[in-house]
């Protein structure tokens, strides 16, 4: 049985209902249980998630978990990111999981296209995660992240997607130690709860291969302008990418509006093959998302310049305009 865990509030359901009929139609051999934590979901909203499950002969069991959202929120001194707790379910699942072992967790910003047997059977015994490399940490420009974090173990890892060894967890009280921790550090946290899990936990993080989580940094620039931006460590090797881009397991959109399928105007990787899960789920009617930060007049201008040069399929251009200017020019904005 894998047991795979969504976390969502109602804005996002759309994208956890396409995620999870892409699961249920590419793993029809597995046995597969799914749990959702959901923040607000509307009764409409939640029977659209249950549809999708029912079209497989599937059940899902949605939790409202609002309440111990709340509660954490409170205990850990939390932020709302994008209006909801729900990205912090990572390090607060033995709240509503106690009875479960291990889980595989996926973000809703996500397209599963291969077989989860394979992330299922790693064998995670000695650690708390396993999970993907995040590579975007090791570029010459880097304030997506504090470099005490970064820097702080062997690898910092993606939080997107990862497997969880809630035995162990439970084993070494790690509800305690994080608590404690957190409390204590009584910093904020530019990435939430990706960056308590590698601060606090990254010794204890295996390292799973890119197929698991092909995100977006990777979807469509050449492997060798990706090992140049991101040169201050040399993290995956291109057997690794090759394989990633050919066979991936999980395709994560990560990135901006431009770069997520459910955008109207957007250049997103494999769009056509994420529509066409769409068309077969109940939020096929419903219009595509728009860009939502145009009184943010500078954003908005950046987002436009990058979308037309991934228009024009000027993929690496786009990424060192992205990750090298941008970086620089957002550090000067810090700096001031």
């Amino acid at each position: 049985m894998i047991n795979v865990v969504y976390s969502c509030s109602d804005y996002y359901t759309e994208c956890t209902g396409v995620s999870l009929y892409s699961l249920y139609e590419n793993n029809k051999e597995n046995e597969v249980r799914v749990f959702i934590l959901g923040s607000e979901i509307s009764e409409k909203n939640k029977r659209r998630l249950y549809s999708v499950a029912k079209t497989f002969r599937r059940e899902i069991r949605i939790i409202d978990a609002d309440e111990e959202f709340l509660e954490a929120a409170k205990k850990y001194n939390f932020e709302k990111l994008r209006g909801s707790y729900n990205t912090y379910s990572r390090i607060i699942l033995n709240r509503w999981l106690s009875d479960l072992d291990k889980v595989i967790v996926i973000d809703s910003d996500t397209l599963v296209v291969g077989d989860l047997q394979s992330m299922w059977d790693v064998d995670i015994n000695q650690y708390y995660y396993a999970a993907v490399p995040e590579v975007s940490m090791y570029g010459k420009y880097n304030y997506f992240e504090d470099a005490d974090i970064v820097w702080k173990n062997d690898i910092y890892f993606n939080a997107g997607i990862c497997v969880v060894n809630l035995k162990k967890w439970r084993e070494d009280n790690i509800d305690s130690f994080l608590l404690q921790s957190v409390v204590h550090d009584s910093k904020e946290y530019l990435n939430s709860e990706q960056s308590i899990m590698n601060k606090f936990l990254g010794d204890k993080i295996r390292r799973i291969p890119l197929e698991c989580n092909f995100y977006t940094t990777f979807h469509y620039a050449n492997y060798e302008v990706i090992d140049g931006i991101f040169s201050k460590k040399h993290i995956i090797d291109r057997d690794e990418y090759e394989k990633a881009k050919e066979h991936p397991i999980i395709i994560h959109y990560c990135g901006f509006s431009y770069e997520r399928p459910w955008f109207n105007h957007s250049v997103a990787y494999l769009k056509r093959e994420y529509l066409k899960v769409r068309a077969k789920t109940p939020w096929k009617e419903l219009p595509l998302k728009k860009w939502s930060n145009r009184e943010q007049k500078f954003k908005y201008l950046y987002d436009v310049i990058c979308y037309i040069m991934m228009l024009f399929k000027m993929y690496n251009l786009c990424l060192k305009f992205r990750l090298v200017f941008g970086q620089r020019i957002k550090g000067l904005i810090i700096s001031k």
